[in-house]
């Protein structure tokens, strides 16, 4: 032999056979899967929630503007429809109180899809007037 031994580098093939699927992969697919669920679950119900929260302003704010509980009771119903909130979500869960106020107290329901099941959501909204803008809380 020579003084310089060559060596022959001997290129292993992975042990899964082609088109084999890797682990890692199926983790990633069935997380982005159940992500993508629970938002089309969620999103809705909260989206709808943030409208009630607007539609409480409008009327609060309409309420201060006519001094009618009536007219502001219509207004917050014609927002509901527009915006299209849950078709259960009404005014009727809604007070007028002086000072300019309102108080809201309302459920939400977070449909699973493909299921019967679904979340209830309880929600409560104060919406008053400080330094002459809307706070909700």
């Amino acid at each position: 032999m020579s003084a310089v031994e060559t060596r022959t580098l001997i290129v292993r093939r992975h042990r899964r056979g082609e088109g084999a699927v890797n682990g890692v992969l199926v983790a990633m697919v069935l997380v982005v899967a159940v992500c993508c669920y629970l938002g089309a679950a969620f999103v809705p119900a909260w989206m709808d929630r943030l409208a009630y929260r607007e539609c409480a302003t409008i009327a609060l704010l309409d309420y201060i503007e006519t001094s009618s509980t009536d007219s502001a009771y219509e207004t917050m119903d014609r927002e509901l429809t527009e915006r299209g909130v849950q078709e259960w979500v009404s005014s009727a869960e809604c007070s007028f109180e002086d000072p300019p106020m309102i108080s809201c107290s309302t459920v939400f329901y977070a449909y699973y899809p493909g299921t019967q099941a679904y979340k209830t959501f309880p929600y409560d909204l104060t919406v008053t007037m400080q330094n002459g803008k809307p706070v909700a809380k």
